[in-house]
């Protein structure tokens, strides 16, 4: 989704359906990734301490936030923000009985 692979994570929600993970799951687990890649991504932007955007971003193990940082390094805060605005918008519809779960997913990847 990150890199704007829509076919590619539609096949993965699909296999994570075929393998009955709940929708809700997958959206939540989904909000948290791109939760931490925008605090990361805000972060470096603003320049703040390594330290600093760990503990924002709620790291465990601080040294992660490199490969955080190598993950969101060509990607722009607003795709993430528009990311995390359309999973809790996923997460509505799925909530009042809407699935569409791999549309949103491909909409995300092509942001």
């Amino acid at each position: 989704m990150l890199r704007n692979h829509p076919n590619l994570a539609v096949v993965q929600v699909s296999k994570l359906l075929n393998n009955n993970e709940h929708p809700l799951k997958i959206v939540a687990t989904l909000t948290s990734i791109f939760r931490t890649w925008l605090i990361t991504k805000a972060g470096v932007e603003t320049k703040l301490s390594d330290t600093k955007i760990a503990d924002i971003a709620e790291l465990k193990n601080p040294k992660r936030l490199y490969y955080l940082k190598e993950e969101v390094k060509f990607v722009g805060v607003q795709k993430l923000k528009n990311s995390l605005t359309l999973l809790v918008q996923l997460e509505a519809e799925l909530k009042s009985g809407v699935d569409n779960l791999t549309s949103r997913i491909a909409e995300i990847s092509t942001i």
